[in-house]
């Protein structure tokens, strides 16, 4: 029943597409050999990630990722990348919601004119949790399937993956849309390389992010109720124990 957020974003930022209902082709292992001995592992992997993802795109032969230029490069192709493959991957997950629907509709012995009333309520938590999954990634270290550095892809003078493009023609609801810019805020206050003047913006950033995650909370335990009560205790037992409902 849960969206595959993580699947859908690192396919789009990566290139790999979904053929039909063939699973899109793992990505090659990390290059051979050990480690530097003074880096730490997650910056291994990232370095590791990032060779792995010029190598996989010709158009980023001889880009150089430690430059502002080059980082611009990788950013540019990655969000081509993106948007060319968002519209096929939506359409694939919008298939498998289908079926997790009709399936869910079956365990909960439910008929049809019975879960046409429940499925817009089960989509609208549905969508604000994948919304928030989004929100979070895109604000992340490095966003998915980019290597996390300062000023890199996913940071600052980069972006993670654009919500609306993933999300198509589906509402980015106001308090995600809110959450999304605070954490892009708070982020930008981490990176602030003036310490007396990013303490009074990291505190406004802080403050805002916690508003935001709060207004969050509020909406979707708004949805979840309206769902709720609409359901029978049983039914209701299901949903909280396939992660559906909290």
């Amino acid at each position: 029943m849960r969206l595959l957020l993580s699947a859908f974003a690192a396919a789009a930022l990566t290139g790999s597409a979904f053929a039909g209902d063939s699973e899109a082709t793992p990505p090659p292992p990390p290059p051979a050999g050990p480690p530097p001995a003074d880096a730490p592992p997650f910056e291994n992997a990232r370095e590791a990630n990032l060779k792995r993802l010029i190598a996989e795109h010709p158009e980023l032969k001889g880009v150089d990722p430690d430059t502002p230029e080059g980082r611009a490069r990788i950013q540019q192709v990655m969000q081509a990348k993106m948007a060319q493959n968002a519209p096929m991957i939506r359409e694939r997950l919008a298939r498998q919601q289908a079926a997790q629907h009709a399936e869910l509709k079956k365990t909960l012995a439910l008929k049809d004119e019975e879960f046409a009333t429940i499925e817009p309520l089960l989509s609208k938590v549905e969508s604000l949790k994948q919304q928030k999954g989004l929100a979070d990634r895109s604000a992340g270290p490095g966003g998915p399937g980019f290597p996390g550095r300062r000023g890199g892809p996913g940071g600052p003078g980069g972006s993670g993956p654009d919500l609306k493009l993933i999300l198509g023609d589906t509402p980015i609801d106001p308090a995600i849309q809110e959450l999304q810019d605070g954490l892009k805020a708070l982020k930008a206050a981490v990176e602030d390389a003036q310490a007396n003047a990013a303490e009074t913006t990291a505190t406004a950033a802080i403050a805002r992010v916690r508003k935001a995650r709060a207004a969050f909370d509020t909406t979707l335990g708004k949805a979840e109720e309206a769902l709720r009560a609409v359901l029978k205790p049983r039914q209701e037992a299901i949903l909280v124990d396939r992660g559906i409902l909290r």
